[in-house]
């Protein structure tokens, strides 16, 4: 048939593309391996000047964070984790990749593990992960619910961590997210690691934690006369 494609044009036709795509696909590796290394470098710097350690992967914080919180909550990775002690508790900084996902996580160990609690600033995020995840809970407290959205499956809980302190954080702190999950005080932000904004970050989940009243943490074992509260700490 004239002015048809041969069958060795065609063949050659394909075996470029298969050549384009195969230089296309190791271009990004390497590129995403450049991405990461410079992220590694850059905790790791962090971890040098604060005096903690650094952590390439943390495969047991994966497992220790999974809920409804994230974008994506499956195949999610740790990476670039700086740990050490801030406040007198366990601390952690990382990155969290998953599916189009890549966040910073920072993290404050708690006195205890208590039902998971979050509250997320209201916009579209949070009427996103309302249609994902269902509905949220109200606080009672008209100044939270207009700005806040709260996921919890213990509403005394919501009740009980309501304290002026809370409320004053909520209102003049920053406004990214805060959930207790598994142990600690976690909140996210997009992107990787901002050595600036770490100090200031953890320092509002100390306030977080603090702002809790003790009979809440005492209600789920917890003894301060008797050292640590028993919750395994951020570390492997």
């Amino acid at each position: 048939m004239r002015g048809g494609i041969g069958g060795t044009t065609m063949l050659v036709v394909i075996a470029v593309s298969v050549a384009i795509v195969a230089v296309i696909a190791v271009g990004a590796v390497l590129v995403s391996r450049s991405v990461m290394r410079h992220h590694g470098s850059k905790a790791a710097a962090l971890a040098q000047q604060w005096g903690w350690s650094y952590t390439e992967h943390a495969p047991w914080l994966e497992q220790r964070w999974r809920g409804q919180s994230f974008p994506a909550t499956a195949g999610i990775r740790i990476h670039h984790v700086v740990s050490g002690k801030f406040a007198g508790r366990e601390a952690a900084v990382c990155e969290l990749y998953a599916y189009r996902t890549h966040l910073t996580v920072m993290a404050l160990a708690t006195p205890r593990a208590v039902p998971a609690l979050e509250l997320r600033p209201s916009g579209f995020e949070a009427r996103y992960s309302r249609l994902v995840h269902g509905p949220y809970v109200a606080s009672g407290i008209p100044q939270v619910d207009r700005g806040w959205r709260i996921r919890s499956t213990d509403p005394h809980l919501v009740r009980a961590v309501m304290t002026p302190q809370m409320i004053e954080l909520l209102e003049t702190g920053l406004r990214i997210p805060l959930r207790f999950v598994g142990g600690d005080v976690i909140s996210w932000h997009e992107g990787g690691i901002n050595p600036a904004l770490v100090e200031s970050h953890l320092a509002r989940l100390a306030r977080a934690s603090d702002a809790v009243p003790l009979q809440v943490w005492q209600q789920y074992g917890y003894d301060p006369h008797a050292g640590v509260g028993g919750v395994q700490g951020l570390k492997e």
